[in-house]
């Protein structure tokens, strides 16, 4: 139904009383009833339209409109003891027209958008060769967040996951490694293979690439480390990858940040092993220094329970008393609206563009 405008008769809670019925087959967006509840008003494009709900054709509404900025004082002369810059980067899901309005960034190799189809990527992954060279020539900012990595997970034992992670989340992380290793991935990793294909041609042509991912929508932690995986599994070195997560994220947000070096922060992350020949070692964090201080991962973990020890008090001993209180239940009244459904809370749970 995206893009698309559709009507269903309702009751006077709101709750549907017959099926869906479409009344426009092309591109539909801003709609707004008339008065009469018999026209519905929208925007096809840059085209002002109507539509009757009974799904006959209405009428394109001419939009005789102009308009000009303010060319505002020849000259304004501003005395300030201190000034501040506060234009920040701005990042959207669209690569055209964001381009051509000055977006700084894009999140997704290609996600959710109001045209009913997608610029950036096609449902094999891929990408027009026109798409990449406006990226690499504007130095728009690309986010891939590569969800289909999920196809390379492997039973997770990592105690970090284990004592962090509350049960749903572990429960739902082990779905995934469920399905990447009991069901048919082939046709996941080749799409996951054409969309890692677009950052090659970013990176090596000269574009931005930060390496990031939709979490908590995906799994915490887990999914950037699996982002990277893919990533040098299907065409960037391990460098390559590890740059998009530290110094060319830094230097877009324009902050000391990702690099070792002078006024830069002093926030290391230790591992054991070389990422730079395995990448599956950069996961393999043994202590962290932040601030000047130096934390071991015994440490950072000693106050949540070791899933394996059996000396420790329950997590809800650990809570101050009188902290918690019942859930208070839900009144029968609100049991006939349809988002109070279960089935509706738990997609609102993951909202957004994917049902993880």
């Amino acid at each position: 139904m995206e893009s698309l405008l559709w009507v269903l008769p309702v009751d006077k809670t709101g709750r549907p009383t017959g099926p869906a019925r479409q009344v426009t087959r092309e591109l539909s967006d801003s709609p707004t009833w008339a008065g009469d509840s018999t026209t519905l008003l929208y925007l096809n494009g840059r085209r002002l339209k109507t539509v009757n709900v009974d799904g006959t054709s209405g009428r394109s509404i001419p939009v005789q409109l102009s308009w000009r900025n303010d060319p505002g004082p020849d000259q304004v002369v501003i005395h300030a003891g201190r000034m501040w810059d506060g234009v920040k980067q701005v990042s959207s899901h669209y690569h055209y027209p964001a381009i051509a309005m000055g977006g700084d960034q894009t999140e997704h190799v290609g996600a959710t958008n109001r045209f009913g189809y997608s610029r950036t990527v096609t449902n094999v992954g891929s990408a027009y060769s026109d798409v990449l060279s406006m990226f690499n020539a504007s130095k728009m900012a690309r986010t891939p967040t590569l969800f289909s990595s999920s196809t390379l997970y492997k039973e997770d034992t990592d105690e970090r996951v284990r004592r962090l992670y509350p049960n749903w989340r572990m429960a739902k992380l082990q779905a995934s490694v469920t399905s990447a290793q009991t069901t048919d991935q082939t046709v996941i990793r080749a799409n996951l293979a054409n969309q890692v294909a677009q950052l090659v041609a970013m990176i090596r042509g000269g574009g931005v690439v930060t390496a990031g991912t939709d979490a908590p929508i995906d799994h915490l932690a887990v999914s950037l480390h699996m982002n990277l995986g893919a990533m040098v599994k299907y065409g960037l070195t391990p460098l390559e990858a590890l740059t998009s997560a530290t110094g060319t994220s830094g230097r877009y947000l324009g902050q000391p940040l990702g690099r070792i070096g002078k006024g830069m922060y002093a926030d290391l992350a230790i591992v054991d092993g070389d990422p730079l020949s395995r990448i599956e070692d950069a996961a393999n964090v043994t202590a962290a220094v932040v601030g000047g201080r130096h934390h071991t991962v015994e440490q950072l973990l000693a106050p949540y329970p070791s899933s394996t020890a059996t000396d420790q008090a329950a997590p809800g001993a650990l809570a101050p008393p009188g902290k918690i209180k019942a859930r208070v239940p839900a009144h029968p009244s609100t049991a006939g609206f349809w988002w109070n459904n279960p089935t509706e809370l738990e997609r609102a749970r993951v909202s957004c563009d994917h049902d993880h």
